[in-house]
């Protein structure tokens, strides 16, 4: 993440002294989980800025992409309405079929989430899948990870339970790619969050993160992980890790 403060020129000058004054803003700027395609040559992802208001940061964020090459970036088109990773900061993003040149992100909308799917170029194919809000739940689709063998996707399902206050957590869901069997991979309970899946080389295991918080707790005040497995396709998770420190797996990366 960059941080932008302020910055200006100075000339030294014999015995003359200027005073200086600096505006300084409290804002940021940074990428959140960029994806490579498959022929190494883009790069997808979100890319975000942030302000501080009311002693709160505020997010405006954007699908982009990025082609190495060329060293240009351009937004990537979004349906009417939608923002990549929904009304709340957090790892969202993007990412590349690993089969084809085909790109798939997660989106939110005041209605409801989904997967959307974009071309080489960045132009919009379509929904892969659509999930309206629950009457008393706000839901946000975020980590979309192809399977190796591009018949699968999985990703983050983040509930925010605003009948009850600031009460949330994350289950991880699949579906294919062709838009159907969307089911649960990975219930959990408010004040869990299960996150960043990872698929194994062969598909057959998803590696997960596994953090918690006062159900109470926004998910961004988490300060514990440990890392867990769950063979596909009906499996019981058992622990990678039992440290409570450790984050982020990356099984084939």
């Amino acid at each position: 993440e960059l941080i932008l403060q302020a910055n200006i020129s100075l000339v030294a000058r014999v015995d003359v002294f200027e005073p200086v004054s600096l505006s300084v803003e409290p804002q940021g700027q940074g990428w959140r989980q960029a994806s490579l395609s498959r022929d190494g040559q883009r790069l997808s992802g979100v890319y975000y800025h942030w302000t501080l208001a009311d002693d709160k940061k505020a997010y405006a964020s954007e699908g982009v992409l990025y082609d190495i090459l060329k060293g240009a970036m351009s937004e990537l088109a979004l349906p009417p309405e939608m923002t990549p990773g929904g009304p709340v900061p957090g790892t969202d993003g993007f990412d590349w079929s690993p089969i084809e040149d085909q790109l798939v992100g997660a989106l939110t909308e005041e209605s409801g989430t989904g997967l959307w799917l974009w071309d080489a170029q960045g132009v919009l194919s379509g929904p892969l899948v659509e999930i309206p809000n629950p009457d008393d739940e706000i839901l946000s689709a975020r980590n979309p990870a192809w399977s190796p063998d591009g018949s699968q996707v999985a990703f983050e399902l983040r509930r925010w339970y605003w009948w009850g206050g600031n009460t949330y957590k994350t289950e991880l869901m699949v579906i294919s790619a062709n838009g159907e069997n969307l089911h649960p991979l990975v219930e959990t309970d408010w004040g869990t969050h299960a996150t960043a899946p990872s698929w194994s080389s062969d598909g057959g295991t998803i590696y997960y993160q596994l953090s918690t918080c006062a159900p109470e707790d926004d998910f961004q005040t988490k300060m514990n992980g440990s890392i867990w497995s769950i063979a596909l396709p009906d499996s019981e998770p058992v622990y990678w890790t039992e440290d409570g420190a450790s984050y982020l797996p990356a099984a084939h990366p």
